[in-house]
C-alpha cells in the first residue's frame, strides 16, 4: 500500500519522491524523527471513509513532510530546498500534546443528529502527524453524520450549532457574517471519491495474516528448540554409547581375568586332590572341602552365566537408546552383584586354602610328635624300630584305657598312690606334666580346627 502511494509520488511529484529517498538515507542528521509526507503516513481503518480525509486535507499538506521540532524543520528545508533545489513542503506540529486536542462537544451529545464519529477516528497516523492535522484541519472537532443527517441537514444546521460537518455525500460549512445582521450562509460541497487513500490494505486480512505469521514464527521457534533439544539428546546418547563401549571393554577384561582365575582355581583343585590322596587320614575332611570347592565352582559357573547375560543385556541396551538409561542401571546392579558374589567366593576360597594349609601343618606336627612318642616308646620298651610288639605288651596295653581322658585319670590315680608310698622323682613328674600339657594343647587345637571346619562347611 505504502509503495503504491510512493509510486504515485514518483510519477506525479518527482521532487517529493526524491526528497523521500534522500530522507531515508539521512535520517541520522536530525535530532528527532522527520516523517515522510502525510500521504504515506495515514492508514485508513476503512477505505470507504478515505474520501472524507482527501476532501479535508489539501494536496500541499498531503505532500508535506512533518518534522518533530522547528530546528529539524529548518535543517530539512535547508538540505532539500536550498542545496538540492527540490520543490517540497515541510511543516512542524504545535507544541501541545495530542491529548490536548479535544472536541468542543461530546459525540454522545451530537448523536441525536445522526453523528457517529469525528474525522480523527477514521484513520491512524504518528502522533506528530495527528497533532499537525488537529491543529491545522481540526479533524478532532469535525463530526461525520449518517443518512439521517443528510436528509435533515437544515434541521441539523439550525439546531445542533455545528458549523462544519460531513455526511455520506457532502461537506457542510456554515458561516455567519461579522457585520450587520450576522446573516448565515451555508456552503455544501459534494465529496468526490477518494483517489489516494483508497490505496490501502484490508485491515482484517492484514491482522489475520499477521496472526498467521506470528503462529508460524512460534512454530519455527518451537521446531528450532526441538531441534536443539534433539541435538543435545543426540550428544548425550553418543556420550552414553561411548560409556557403554568402555564398560563393555572393562567387562571383557574382567572376563579374561575371571578365566585366568578359573584356570588357577582348577590347578589348585588338582593340587588339593593330590594332597588329599597323600593324606588318607584326612579323607573325610578333604571330601568335604572338595564338595565345598565343587559348590564354589557351581557358583562360579552360575556367575559366568549371569555375566554372559549381563554382557548380552549391555549389548541390547546399546541398540535400544530410548530405554538405555533404565537398562544401564539394571546392568550396573547386576554387575555389582556378580562382582560381590565373585569377591565373596574368592575370599571363601582363600580362607579354605589357608585352613587346609594350617590343618596340613597340624597334621605334619602330629605325625612328627607321634614319631617322637613312638621312638620314646621303643626306647622305654627296648623294642627295635620296625619290629612287632611282643604279645606280653599287647596284653599289657589291653589293661589300660583307650581314651586320653581315661589315661589321664588313671595316671592321676597312680601318681597319687606313688606319692603316698614314697617320694617321687621331680624330674620324672616334671617331664610327665610337660608332655601331658602339650598333649592337651594339641587336642584343644584339633577340636578348634574341627569347629572352624564345620562352620565353613555350613556356610
Amino acid at each position: 500500500m505504502k509503495n503504491r502511494r510512493l509510486e504515485h509520488l514518483r510519477n506525479r511529484y518527482k521532487d517529493t519522491y526524491n526528497a523521500v529517498m534522500w530522507l531515508r538515507d539521512n535520517q541520522h542528521l536530525f535530532q528527532a524523527p522527520v516523517h515522510e509526507p502525510i500521504l504515506l503516513q495515514v492508514e485508513m481503518k476503512d477505505v470507504k471513509d478515505a474520501k472524507f480525509i482527501e476532501s479535508l486535507i489539501s494536496q500541499n499538506d498531503l505532500r508535506a513532510f512533518v518534522c518533530s521540532n522547528r530546528e529539524d524543520l529548518k535543517l530539512f528545508l535547508a538540505e532539500v530546498r536550498d542545496k538540492q533545489r527540490l520543490k517540497v513542503n515541510a511543516v512542524a506540529p504545535p507544541d501541545e500534546p495530542l491529548e490536548s486536542f479535544k472536541p468542543s462537544r461530546s459525540m454522545k451529545d451530537l448523536g441525536r443528529w445522526g453523528f457517529y464519529c469525528y474525522l480523527k477516528d477514521l484513520f491512524t497516523a504518528h502522533d506528530d502527524v495527528m497533532r499537525y492535522l488537529c491543529h491545522n484541519n481540526r479533524i478532532h472537532d469535525i463530526p461525520l453524520g449518517n443518512d439521517w443527517t443528510t436528509k435533515n441537514a437544515d434541521k441539523v444546521i439550525d439546531e445542533s450549532g455545528v458549523t462544519n460537518f460531513y455526511t455520506s455525500t457532502s461537506k457542510y460549512s456554515v458561516r455567519r457574517s461579522l457585520y450587520g445582521n450576522r446573516e448565515r450562509s451555508t456552503a455544501v460541497n459534494h465529496i468526490r471519491d477518494a483517489r489516494l487513500f483508497n490505496i490501502a490494505v484490508d485491515a482484517e486480512k492484514k491482522k489475520q495474516l499477521e496472526l498467521e505469521q506470528h503462529d508460524i514464527s512460534q512454530q519455527i521457534q518451537q521446531k528450532n528448540e526441538e531441534y536443539k533439544t534433539l541435538g543435545e539428546r543426540e550428544k548425550n546418547l553418543l556420550k552414553e554409547q561411548e560409556t557403554l563401549r568402555n564398560e563393555k571393554k572393562e567387562l571383557s577384561s574382567q572376563t579374561q581375568r575371571r578365566r585366568n582365575l578359573e584356570n588357577q582355581l582348577e590347578a589348585k583343585q588338582k593340587n588339593l586332590e593330590t594332597m588329599q590322596k597323600a593324606t588318607p587320614d584326612l579323607e573325610g575332611k578333604s571330601e568335604k572341602i572338595r564338595q565345598q570347592i565343587v559348590g564354589i565352582n557351581q557358583q562360579r559357573a552360575q556367575l559366568a552365566v549371569d555375566y554372559k547375560d549381563s554382557v548380552r543385556e549391555c549389548t541390547k541396551v546399546a541398540k535400544e537408546r530410548i530405554t538405555q538409561s533404565l537398562q544401564q542401571v539394571q546392568t550396573t546392579i547386576e554387575k555389582s552383584k556378580v562382582e560381590e558374589m565373585f569377591r565373596e567366593s574368592s575370599q571363601q576360597l582363600t580362607i579354605l586354602e589357608a585352613e587346609y594349609l594350617r590343618i596340613n601343618n597340624t597334621l605334619e606336627t602330629h605325625k612328627k610328635l607321634a614319631k617322637d612318642l613312638k621312638k620314646v616308646a621303643h626306647e622305654k620298651t627296648g623294642i627295635p624300630d620296625g619290629a612287632d610288639i611282643p604279645d606280653e605288651l599287647k596284653e599289657a596295653f589291653k589293661l589300660y584305657p583307650d581314651t586320653l581322658e581315661e589315661i589321664d585319670e588313671m595316671i592321676h590315680d597312680e601318681k597319687a598312690r606313688i606319692e603316698c608310698q614314697y617320694q617321687s622323682n621331680p624330674q620324672v613328674v616334671k617331664e610327665y606334666e610337660r608332655r601331658k600339657k602339650k598333649l592337651v594343647n594339641l587336642m584343644d587345637r584339633l577340636k578348634d580346627r574341627r569347629k572352624i571346619w564345620r562352620k565353613n562347611k555350613e556356610k
